[in-house]
């Protein structure tokens, strides 16, 4: 896997097309949780490069990219254990309340 930082408008292409491929629906302005992608196309975008090599399931090296922009507004998000095993009530952008992790005992 590699990395590497991007020009913004060469992100921003790299994104228009991979939308194109998979969808008529014009281009959102935010991500699917809710932050916005940042307009100014001066500011870096990554691409994050990953190729597996396997080849009892596949005949040549297997490659795809991942290009990611600058947003804004970010949504907290939280991965944590069912909350029937927590008690902490947290509210999400987007969501219900939910009980959120609780440490009984400090692990440092």
């Amino acid at each position: 896997m590699t990395a590497r930082l991007i020009d913004g408008k060469a992100a921003e292409q790299a994104m228009a097309a991979h939308h194109r491929e998979f969808t008529r629906a014009p281009m959102p302005k935010a991500s699917g949780y809710g932050s916005v992608f940042d307009p100014d196309t001066s500011h870096k975008g990554l691409q994050v490069e990953v190729t597996i090599q396997d080849p009892k399931m596949f005949t040549k090296p297997w490659t795809g990219y991942v290009t990611y922009r600058p947003e804004s507004n970010w949504p907290e998000m939280i991965c944590d254990d069912p909350p029937s095993l927590t008690n902490t009530a947290i509210l999400e952008i987007g969501g219900p309340p939910r009980q959120g992790p609780v440490a009984l005992k400090a692990d440092f």
